[in-house]
């Protein structure tokens, strides 16, 4: 238990396994896994329990890592098992690495596996090739993989969340098109599985992925899905038929996003029309989600007014900086008007907030250089962490673009002659 509780952080158990004859010897190892990519310090070790599975044993064996390396002998299970993985169901608390070969093996079970331990792999794999130490081009093929078939919300979630990571990314890369693309394809499957409409008697968790489903195609321009969208919204600003609650924020937004300077109309006179403050913020940032640079800018000076409460302004920042053109919008913007959102904000939780919206998202080392130096000459009394907090996620990603970025494109590139 010291090992947990007098130092900080939490290890990456790397594991690869060879046969020999019918038994299958893994060698797993551990160290501190740091997200930055930096070497960890060899003294820093913990005491593990690992578990360890294969596709016809829940349970292969259990043992204790207390040293920096180990090996173990699984008896009669290269003829009887396809796959081996560690920390099975993920109630361990720490990451697993495996070897190429390894990992191969997961990927062709991988939906055999238990939801968990889908849900485990994915999130893991997603955190150690932003650390760099897996590739990262084994995160879309488990996106990819895990897309052709999901079912269960819990692990469609992380893959979404994975989605909006790399959507970024690719957005960054000059791959924004291209990336579209594949999304729409990946998520088609499900969205015809689902449908549009909420079906009498079917689950909550169905009814809670329709609209995460919706939303991705939505921002992506899915054909079917943007004019279903539109004729929703036209029904609602009439007053014909109202959008169902759970199914707002994916219109709104992919109505800004698509729609123009009458979106942005109709979306803003919803807003000053509205008398409750939840459907407002909503309105406020899927409004700033527009695709149209001047909207965007329009909105921001429109938030600076009386007609938005200061508590409801971060919204919009929020929400166009959902994309890495918006984001640089956003910062801009709050650079030119920094003495305004200083006067009124400093000192409170929200100017942290603000600074976080414009600023966390970019993925180059000039930008990181950038807010250093703006924030150097402007300081921010009681966000100084918020600050440091961005800089250090902006270099993060800024590596892995530069460390990555070539072979995510070639992967992308690959897909499209699939």
């Amino acid at each position: 238990m010291p090992s947990w509780t007098r130092q900080m952080g939490y290890p990456v158990i790397s594991i690869s396994a060879n046969g020999d004859g019918d038994d299958l010897l893994i060698d797993v190892s551990q160290r501190k896994f740091n997200l930055d990519g930096t070497e960890s310090d060899p003294k820093d070790q913990w005491v593990v329990p690992i578990g360890v599975a294969t596709d016809t044993n829940p349970i292969v064996c259990k043992f204790l890592l207390d040293t920096p390396k180990s090996q173990q002998r699984l008896k009669n299970v290269v003829k009887e098992a396809n796959h081996v993985k560690l920390n099975p169901n993920h109630n361990g608390f720490y990451r697993v690495s495996y070897s190429e070969g390894t990992f191969e093996r997961i990927l062709q079970d991988l939906l055999k596996m238990s939801p968990s331990d889908r849900l485990g792999v994915l999130n893991d794999q997603m955190a150690l090739a932003r650390g760099a130490i897996a590739n990262t081009t084994q995160c879309l093929d488990l996106i990819k993989v895990i897309g052709s078939q999901e079912e269960n919300y819990v692990v469609w979630a992380a893959v979404d969340k994975s989605v909006g990571t790399f959507e970024a990314i690719f957005e960054q890369l000059g791959q924004k098109k291209e990336f579209s693309k594949f999304v729409q394809e990946l998520y088609d499957r499900i969205y015809k599985s689902l449908g549009f409409d909420a079906k009498e008697g079917e689950s909550i968790l169905n009814s809670m992925l329709r609209p995460l489903v919706l939303s991705r195609l939505g921002k992506h321009g899915h054909s079917e899905v943007l004019a279903k969208f539109r004729e929703k919204f036209q029904h609602h600003c009439s007053g014909a038929a109202p959008i169902q609650a759970d199914l707002r924020a994916c219109i709104y937004s992919a109505i800004a996003r698509h729609g123009g300077e009458e979106a942005y109309s109709n979306l803003i006179k919803l807003y000053e029309a509205g008398d409750l403050a939840e459907e407002r913020v909503r309105l406020l940032q899927c409004a700033s989600q527009t695709g149209d640079r001047s909207l965007l800018l329009r909105l921001l000076d429109y938030s600076r007014s009386d007609k938005v409460r200061h508590q409801d302004l971060v919204s919009v920042l929020w929400g166009g900086s959902d994309t890495q053109e918006g984001l640089s919008v956003c910062y801009d913007y709050l650079k030119s008007n920094y003495q305004w959102y200083y006067d009124n904000f400093k000192g409170i939780f929200l100017m942290s907030s603000i600074i976080g919206a414009c600023t966390g998202g970019f993925m180059t080392l000039e930008r990181a250089d950038d807010v250093k130096k703006f924030f150097d000459s402007h300081p921010c009394e009681g966000a100084e962490r918020k600050v440091l907090q961005s800089i250090e996620q902006i270099q993060i990603r800024a590596k892995w673009v530069e460390r990555d970025g070539d072979k995510m494109k070639e992967w992308l590139a690959g897909q499209g002659s699939k």
